[in-house]
């Protein structure tokens, strides 16, 4: 049985019926879903520290802020 034949899978997994049509459309909107739910509990479950972007120009005290810091106590109890 060939790919071409007229009672092959592939050939009934192209042709424009209905069961077709439906298990395409399952697919199409099932898979993100749990793709998504999968990745979610992954990254959930890896408890990381919150993080944040420090810009600014040359010479505003960036890298004085991050030294301070650093040798707070517990730097998360604190607020600046």
């Amino acid at each position: 049985m060939a790919w071409y034949d007229q009672d092959s899978w592939l050939t009934a997994a192209f042709s424009p019926n209905l069961s077709t049509i439906l298990i395409t459309f399952l697919i199409a909107l099932c898979l993100p879903i749990l793709l998504h739910t999968v990745l979610y509990k992954k990254a959930a479950a890896a408890a990381q520290l919150p993080t944040f972007l420090l810009a600014g120009p040359s010479g505003s005290g960036k890298t004085a802020f991050t030294t301070l810091v650093a040798y707070l106590p517990d730097p998360f109890s604190c607020t600046v």
